[in-house]
C-alpha cells in the first residue's frame, strides 16, 4: 500500500502481522485501555478502565473517514480487524463501521477480535451478526479461573457470557473462532478444561484455538504452555487446534527511515512486535528494519523484552 504519515490516523492502523488472519489492517475504536476485563496475559497491557459503558468512544465519522483513505487505494488485504487496545463491542458504532466496509469496500472480510463479555446483550449481537469472522475467547469456565485469570469488571461472569455466545451463533452465518488461552496453573486443571470443553459444544464454533502466551503479558509471571500441557486441552477438546504463524499477502513498500519509525511506534503502541513483524508488516529488508530498531533502542524511544519467540520491542518503561 502507498506510503503515508501514520500521525494522520488515529483509529487505524498497521497492516500488521497476524499469526491466524495474515495481513491485517488494524481498527482501534477505543482509548487506551478500555476493556470489560484485566486479563492477566493481555499483550496490550494492563487496563486502565474498566467498564460496561457502550458509548460512541471515538467519532464513528472519524474512523470510516480513515478507512476511507486506506481502503480508497484497494490495498491488498487479507482482513480488517477491530482489535487494538480496547475492547471492540464497547463501541456503539462498531456495527455501522462493519457495514459501512461491507457497502464501500466490498471484498474486505472484516473480523472483529472480542473477549466475548457483552454477547448477552441483544444490541451487541445484532451489531456483529455482518462481520465476515468473530474470534472470541472463553477462558475459563468458573467463576473462580474466570476472576483470577481474567480479572473481570463487576457483575460479569462466565455463564452469562456462555449464553450470549450461544445466543450469537443461532443468528451469525459468518465464521465463529473461539481461542481458549492456556496458562499454566491458572486454568490446567481437568475439571476446568473438561468445563471449558463443554462450552465449547454448545457455543458450536467453526473453530476452536488453543493459544499460550507469544508477546510479553501483563503479568511477567504468566509463563508460556508447553507442548504436553496443549496436549491435554487438544485430547480434550474436540477439535482443538493451535494457532499457526504468520501468513498472508506479501506486500512491499518503499520509505525513508523517518516513516519507518512512526510505522512502528504506531504498532508498538498497540502491541509488542518483533524484528520479523517490522520486515513482514512494512515490506522493508532485514537489514534495514533492524538498523532502524536498533537506532530506536539506542535513542530509548524503544525497550526490548526477550520471549521464547524472540526479541520483543516494546515502549521504554
Amino acid at each position: 500500500m502507498h506510503n503515508r504519515e501514520i500521525k494522520d490516523f488515529q483509529y487505524v492502523f498497521g497492516p500488521v502481522a497476524s499469526r491466524r488472519l495474515g495481513l491485517s489492517l488494524g481498527v482501534d475504536l477505543l482509548p487506551s485501555k478500555t476493556c470489560t476485563l484485566d486479563c492477566i496475559y493481555c499483550e496490550s497491557g494492563r487496563t486502565t478502565r474498566k467498564t460496561l459503558l457502550r458509548k460512541e468512544w471515538v467519532p464513528t465519522e472519524a474512523v470510516i473517514a480513515e478507512l476511507a483513505q486506506i481502503l480508497d487505494e484497494r490495498p491488498e488485504l487479507d482482513s480488517v480487524t477491530f482489535s487494538g487496545s480496547g475492547e471492540p463491542t464497547l463501541h456503539t458504532g462498531i456495527g455501522r463501521i462493519i457495514d459501512t466496509i461491507h457497502t464501500r469496500w466490498p471484498g474486505y472480510p472484516v473480523t472483529v477480535l472480542t473477549n466475548g463479555t457483552l454477547f448477552w446483550q441483544e444490541e451487541v449481537r445484532n451489531d456483529l451478526v455482518h462481520a465476515d469472522r468473530v474470534i472470541t475467547n472463553y477462558d475459563a469456565a468458573s467463576p473462580e479461573v474466570f476472576e483470577a485469570l481474567n480479572r473481570p469488571y463487576p457483575g460479569l461472569f462466565p455463564d452469562r457470557m456462555l449464553e450470549g455466545l450461544v445466543a450469537f451463533r443461532e443468528i451469525f452465518t459468518g465464521e465463529l473462532w473461539l481461542e481458549i488461552f492456556v496458562i499454566p496453573g491458572v486454568n490446567d486443571r481437568d475439571r476446568e478444561i473438561d468445563a471449558i470443553a463443554a462450552a465449547a459444544a454448545r457455543i458450536r464454533p467453526d473453530r476452536v484455538q488453543l493459544n499460550t502466551l507469544d508477546r510479553p503479558g501483563t503479568e511477567s509471571w504468566v509463563e508460556p504452555a508447553g507442548d504436553t500441557l496443549l496436549d491435554r486441552f487438544q485430547k480434550r477438546i474436540a477439535a482443538a487446534e493451535l494457532t499457526g504463524k504468520v501468513q498472508g499477502s506479501g506486500n512491499s513498500v518503499s520509505m525513508d527511515d523517518d516513516q519507518l519509525k512512526k510505522n512502528i511506534l504506531s504498532m508498538v503502541l498497540r502491541r509488542p512486535v518483533t524484528l520479523e513483524d517490522v520486515v513482514r508488516t512494512q515490506g522493508v529488508d532485514r537489514k534495514k528494519a533492524l538498523e532502524v530498531l536498533s537506532g530506536m533502542r539506542f535513542a530509548k524511544r524503544l525497550g526490548v523484552q526477550k520471549m521464547p519467540r524472540g526479541d520483543f520491542y516494546i515502549l521504554p518503561e
